[in-house]
Parts: C-alpha cells; sequence; structure tokens
C-alpha cells in the first residue's frame, strides 16, 4: 500500500490540500461530514479526517483548491479547485 502525505493551508485566500502521490481518481468536488472531508469523482471516494476548524473553514469558502504532486520532482503539480457539494 502507498502513503499518502496530505496537508491542509487555511489561508485568507482559501484552503489548500496538497497530496502525494496524485489521487488514483479525478475528483469532481468535496463534500463534508462532521469529522472528514471526502473527495468524490463518479462513484469513487476518498475520506480525510477533519477537525471542525477546517471543516467550517471549506464550507466558509465554498470549497478548496487541490494540488496533487507526482513522484517527479521536476513536474509542477495538478491544481483542482473543487467545490462544496
Amino acid at each position: 500500500m502507498t502513503d499518502r502525505v496530505v496537508e491542509f493551508l487555511v489561508s485568507d485566500v482559501g484552503v489548500t490540500m496538497s497530496v502525494i502521490p496524485p489521487l488514483p481518481f479525478l475528483p469532481d468536488g468535496v463534500r463534508v461530514t462532521p469529522s472528514a472531508l471526502e473527495l468524490y469523482g463518479g462513484t469513487k471516494r476518498l475520506s480525510f479526517p477533519a477537525d471542525p476548524a477546517l471543516i467550517s473553514a471549506v464550507e466558509e469558502v465554498g470549497g478548496l483548491l487541490l494540488l496533487e504532486h507526482g513522484t517527479d520532482e521536476d513536474a509542477p503539480p495538478r491544481e483542482l479547485e473543487l467545490q462544496l457539494l
């Protein structure tokens, strides 16, 4: 199993989620639960534990910016703006 590193940054401009390696599917959006953020695409989804402050920040701005970093250090990350469902 591949270890996934996930970091969140909350700033005045919004919420950024940075992941390495890239997700196994192309996400369409983000959902919130009382204790997690779920990225979904079609019938697939991944859940990431989140504290109430992070969930509140995602709800306030209506989504997040996802940065997916590949294993090639010279390649730029893929950027996706995900809207809250």
